[in-house]
């Protein structure tokens, strides 16, 4: 073994063997085959038994950047890519809520700081855990109808040409490497992507595969490297970019994993590794219906699709014998268009006047990327809907007017569009999960982003979250949304009008049983093939679409702690309003669900206010069927303590007021007075994360949360935990966690004048506790918070 010191090690001098010994005896024993003739097609110049010849990298004036060349090394030389040099992106101090609920077993939960859009950068060895048993009873195996998807016949001509060529002998590929090393079976895709793009169907737009198994995907939440993805990095074969840009999530269209042996297709580890592809592109591309990969292991193609529903995988297909179906696959992955990868034929822009789906993956490199405004249509005329009838480009109400095309289902009478923000307010690195896609929208031609247009994946057991809301917002009551329009979205179905969901998606010969499912019985019983034995129970999600309004601010955008007290103020009095005049309950109260909104007030001066959101989980407290729920409800660090120690724990109003006093410590904890997130933040809070390890963080969590219902404990380990300029808000945090606890008697064991509220907090300890702690009711328990909410922001005056 070789030591480590460098000391002991040898210059090398000019009369030295070679550095590889393994490859001087190979060129001793085989010595290099001469030149090929320069007709001959670029695979066959690879036969096996040639090494590769070194292909001179592109010319300067090339539309590929130096850093994405191929390597023009033999096939057996590992390829590496330098990443051009790039600065890194700032840290955002105010990013824009992600709706997280840590610690189920989700993929999107894993995140080092609660409540931001930063990256992770989770290892892989962290992520596989909770995306595995997010997928698990999720995945079904053997879809052959998966492979319709494909035209073989528009691709015979090019099938003809590779068998002209001599590519394929009617029995394999002629030049596909002995070794199938990544490397290798890189370089064949590439030769053949070269010899045959030109014979593809006229009229197709086609983009190149890159490998990146060398360099991370610029965007992802993990740093996660690929085998080789379909991207618009570089533009496409017809109309190429000169771009130095590291090739990001944002502009992936489909990815490929590639394995050297072929007993791989079935193995955990393989499925969970384009499983994490496809997080990545549903981070990054939140309006995709699905993402379609495809693994190649050894010979062995197999293809998936990942929906909200879980994941869909074909028949595996030797690329040998099944060659022309290959082929099909892989030139149509490089010349899909945007409804075939997946993306929400519903999201509409205007392509050289023409309207058409909205590809994002195209939106960054096109030549006027302000031209591809995505938008949708509505089938409702907005009351401020500034065109005659609610009508554009070119759509109007009249009886001879064209339905826009994604309407007809609805069949509408008058319509309305509006214009998407292309930034996502909820990213969502996971694949099953409801939230798909939530941003703000405008009236087309309009100035303020006044909506925000929600999609989502729902359950079917779940109610529309747009009925919830339309029925707690009549009489517009303060500190809850509004709801402009929402329903299930439709599709035409043989000529008729039904909900889009998973199952309209898949294949219908998707939910056929499998045939060559192993039992547990087999002698592969011990492999790594739980999820090919754990069969696969879909369970159906239907697409509804929501529009609402105000769009608000993220709460700890708050700027003052007046204005922070106000939304608060405003949001339980909205959660009030909802349980005793419509008996619903939200039980999702979170930092992300509570938003900083703004009215103008009689002299048209801006006041700021707040409003509860997100009703995803609200249910009728009078209703008698189940809501669907298979896991506790609510988000991780605001659960309150009796909700995290059991999960039959039946929701109450109290749990979610001591889910408000939750939101209240947490911004106080890791933001500053001007909304700027701490840094470097607290380590030792109330809200640590839990230990990787820990079996059981709902109940470390309870255990932590119950402690502190003792106020000394609070104020001797909590407290402290608290940034510097929040102690003016000691008044309310410990009159809060009075009306939600223990009735004991509060002893101000803090000597210092830190505040100017000591009197009053004198007074109160020298006061018996009221009534409502000894016997909670939930009336009183609401009174009390907003009159302490109250008296706080009379208090700070503006602080």
């Amino acid at each position: 073994m070789p030591s480590t010191s460098s000391s002991r090690k040898r210059p090398r001098s000019a009369d030295d063997p070679t550095p590889s010994c393994r490859r001087a005896r190979r060129l001793a024993d085989a010595p290099p085959a001469p030149p090929p003739d320069p007709s001959t097609p670029r695979l066959l110049r690879r036969s096996v038994g040639y090494p590769a010849p070194r292909r001179p990298p592109r010319s300067v004036s090339s539309p590929v950047p130096a850093h994405a060349v191929r390597s023009a090394q033999p096939d057996i030389t590992p390829f590496i890519v330098a990443p051009p040099a790039r600065t890194p992106a700032p840290r955002v101090l105010h990013p824009p809520p992600v709706k997280c609920t840590p610690i189920t077993p989700k993929s999107a939960n894993v995140r080092s700081i609660p409540n931001s859009d930063t990256p992770s950068n989770t290892d892989r060895s962290e992520m596989d855990v909770p995306l595995f048993e997010e997928v698990r009873g999720h995945v079904s195996f053997g879809c052959a109808a998966l492979w319709n998807r494909f035209d073989v016949a528009a691709f015979d001509d090019l099938c003809n040409h590779a068998a002209a060529l001599g590519l394929h002998d009617g029995r394999r590929w002629t030049s596909w490497p002995v070794l199938t090393a990544e490397i290798n079976v890189c370089l064949f895709l590439e030769d053949l992507f070269e010899d045959l793009h030109a014979y593809m169907p006229t009229g197709l737009t086609a983009y190149r595969f890159i490998r990146s198994g060398s360099v991370p995907l610029h965007n992802g939440d993990c740093p996660c490297k690929t085998d080789l993805v379909f991207t618009t990095t570089f533009g496409s074969i017809q109309n190429p970019i000169e771009s130095e840009a590291v090739p990001s999530w944002a502009d992936v269209r489909v990815v490929g994993a590639l394995k050297s042996n072929p007993d791989k297709s079935d193995n955990d580890s393989t499925i969970v590794q384009v499983a994490s592809y496809a997080c990545e592109v549903f981070g990054n591309q939140p309006w995709r219906r699905w993402v379609l990969c495809f693994t190649l292991c050894g010979s062995q193609m197999r293809i998936w699709q990942f929906d909200r529903g879980g994941a869909l995988g074909s028949t595996i297909i030797d690329i040998h014998a099944e060659w022309k179906l290959f082929l099909t696959a892989f030139f149509s992955f490089a010349s899909m268009d945007a409804t075939s990868i997946g993306l929400d034929p519903t999201i509409r822009c205007d392509v050289d006047g023409v309207e058409d789906t909205f590809d994002p993956t195209l939106a960054a490199y096109h030549p006027e990327p302000e031209s591809l405004r995505p938008y949708i249509w509505i089938p409702v005329r907005l009351p401020e809907d500034p065109t005659p009838g609610g009508s554009t480009a070119g759509y109007s109400t009249g009886p001879d007017s064209p339905v826009p095309p994604s309407m007809q289902a609805f069949r509408p009478q008058t319509w309305s569009r509006l214009e998407l923000h292309t930034f996502s307010m909820a990213q969502r690195w996971a694949i099953i999960t409801s939230t798909a896609m939530c941003s703000r929208a405008r009236l087309w031609g309009t100035e303020d982003w006044t909506y925000v247009v929600k999609d989502q994946w729902r359950v079917p057991e779940r109610g529309l979250e747009g009925d919830l809301i339309s029925q707690c917002c009549c009489g517009d009551p303060i500190g809850l949304p509004r709801c402009a329009w929402h329903s299930d979205m439709l599709v035409l179905r043989d000529g008729s009008p039904a909900r889009e969901d998973i199952e309209f998606l898949r294949p219908s010969a998707a939910s056929t049983p499998v045939t060559n499912r192993r039992s547990a019985d087999d002698a592969s019983a011990f492999d790594s093939h739980y999820l090919l034995r754990a069969g696969c129970e879909l369970r159906n999600r239907v697409h509804t679409r929501l529009l609402i309004s105000p769009a608000g601010l993220s709460l700890n955008w708050f700027g003052t702690y007046t204005n922070l007290l106000t939304a608060l103020r405003d949001a339980v009095e909205g959660h009030c309003h909802m349980v005793y005049q419509h008996q619903i309950l939200h039980r999702d109260v979170s930092v992300n669900n509570v938003i900083l909104t703004t009215a103008p007030d009689a002299g048209g001066n801006l006041i700021t206010g707040g409003a509860l959101i997100d009703f995803d989980l609200a249910i009728s407290t009078t209703r008698t069927a189940s809501s669907g729920a298979t896991q506790r409800i609510g988000t991780f660090d605001f659960m309150a303590h009796e909700i995290l120690a059991s999960q039959s724990t039946p929701h109450t109003p109290l749990h979610d007021l001591e889910s408000f006093f939750y939101v209240l410590l947490w911004l106080i904890i890791y933001y500053d007075r001007s909304g700027s997130r701490r840094s470097p933040p607290p380590k030792d809070t109330i809200f640590a994360e839990p230990q990787r390890g820990d079996k059981n963080p709902y109940h470390t969590a309870s255990l932590a949360k119950r402690l502190y219902r003792d106020p000394r404990e609070f104020r001797k380990d909590v407290w402290p935990t608290v940034a510097p300029d929040a102690r003016c808000l000691r008044p309310v945090l410990l009159a809060w966690h009075r009306v939600l606890f223990a009735p004991r008697v509060y002893v101000d064991d803090d000597d210092t004048d830190d505040d100017d509220w000591d009197s009053q907090d004198e007074d109160a300890e020298e006061a018996p506790p009221p009534p409502l702690v000894v016997e909670p009711r939930t009336r009183d328990a609401y009174a009390a918070v907003l009159q302490l909410l109250r008296t706080g922001i009379e208090t700070l005056a503006g602080r």
